[in-house]
């Protein structure tokens, strides 16, 4: 019974087969090869199998079917060698993650395993970059565009052209177009558009905010690029519309005053004057009286001073009075030049040079 029992396991071993797939990715209308490779005990597993395989599912036909593969005694391992060359075929060749499948069927026509593998089916996808990234309704700005293949350029019998088309926009229904330009050259797996020449946030969609700056490539029907494959065919940057800062103080110099289209010019200010009293020789009770009567007489105020005299007879007398003489000159000289100039009080007299004792050949005079 035990015999019988391993003999039974025996006969209904599986294989477990790694499906390897050459290339592991490739562009829609690339081709590839299968291959099911498992190291097995032959002493359970000697065959011989048949292969089907399998493009994403088994309800699809198989795209190859192989016989009579036995256990290579010297290997240990059951290997299908690789299938003929396959391309995925129309409407199940999208973008993205395919799988091979291959089922094993014994001889007797029973179930001897499966495996799986994963296969990537690839498109190029277009970019877009704008230097600067931001700036004021009227600053300038250049956009870069081009279209990046994965793993190098395809292998096409001759390069499609490729037409970039860049848009501004806020939001979808509001786009407005920026450049466009065309290439088919393929450098490195890039497709390069080329800079645009300067270009500025168009009207109106030139406010303060941030906007989107899209790029579309199309085919040389006017497609979209890679569309039917499932691909991305646009792509989209930023750029940010800022203020214009305010302007610095002081930035630009007022327009002189009294031209065309200015402000008139301020009346002049009337010329000050020092003080009268500045101009007099200082009040010394204990001068003589030659030297006031000649001071009074170079200012021509004598006159004035004989008045005061006359109705002041004690003045001859005291000494002390000639201070208020003084004062009284000093007011009329005061009269005497109120109606040409004025006087500011906050003007100092000029000192001369020696302040020791009073010149009497000093004529007063003002700073008028």
């Amino acid at each position: 019974m035990v015999i019988g029992s391993a003999v039974t396991s025996e006969a209904f071993s599986f294989l477990s087969p790694v499906i390897v797939m050459t290339p592991k990715s490739g562009l829609p209308t690339a081709s590839f090869t299968a291959r099911s490779i498992s190291q097995e005990n032959c002493s359970f597993t000697p065959g011989p199998y048949t292969f089907n395989f399998y493009w994403d599912t088994t309800k699809n036909n198989p795209f190859w079917t192989v016989t009579g593969i036995n256990c290579d005694t010297k290997t240990s391992k059951v290997d299908t060698g690789p299938s003929p060359s396959f391309v995925p075929p129309p409407g199940q060749n999208k973008v993205g993650n395919h799988y091979v499948i291959a089922n094993a069927i014994d001889a007797t026509g029973n179930f001897g395993g499966t495996g799986t593998g994963t296969y990537t089916i690839v498109w190029g996808k277009p970019y877009v970059t704008v230097t600067p990234t931001s700036g004021t309704p009227p600053t300038q700005f250049t956009i870069h565009g081009k279209y990046v293949w994965p793993g190098g350029c395809p292998s096409f019998r001759s390069a499609p052209q490729i037409t970039f088309k860049f848009y501004w926009y806020k939001v979808l229904s509001s786009k407005l177009p920026l450049w466009s330009s065309s290439a088919s050259s393929c450098n490195g797996g890039v497709v390069d558009a080329g800079t645009s020449p300067p270009l500025q946030p168009p009207s109106p969609l030139n406010y303060v905010s941030t906007f989107v700056i899209q790029v579309v490539a199309l085919d040389s029907a006017g497609g979209a690029f890679g569309s039917i494959y499932g691909a991305s065919y646009t792509n989209t940057t930023l750029y940010k519309v800022v203020a214009a800062p305010p302007p610095s103080p002081g930035a630009s110099a007022p327009p002189p005053c009294g031209q065309p289209g200015t402000a008139p010019c301020p009346s002049p200010t009337p010329t000050s004057c020092a003080a009268p009293s500045a101009a007099l020789p200082p009040a010394s009770p204990g001068g003589k009286d030659a030297v006031v009567l000649f001071a009074l007489a170079v200012i021509g105020a004598l006159p004035i001073g004989g008045l005061a005299m006359v109705f002041s007879p004690g003045l001859w007398t005291r000494r002390s009075q000639w201070a208020r003489l003084i004062a009284l000159l000093g007011l009329s000289l005061l009269l005497l030049t109120a109606a040409g100039c004025t006087w500011n009080p906050n003007q100092r007299a000029e000192a001369s040079p020696t302040q020791s004792e009073p010149s009497p050949s000093a004529s007063p005079s003002t700073s008028c």
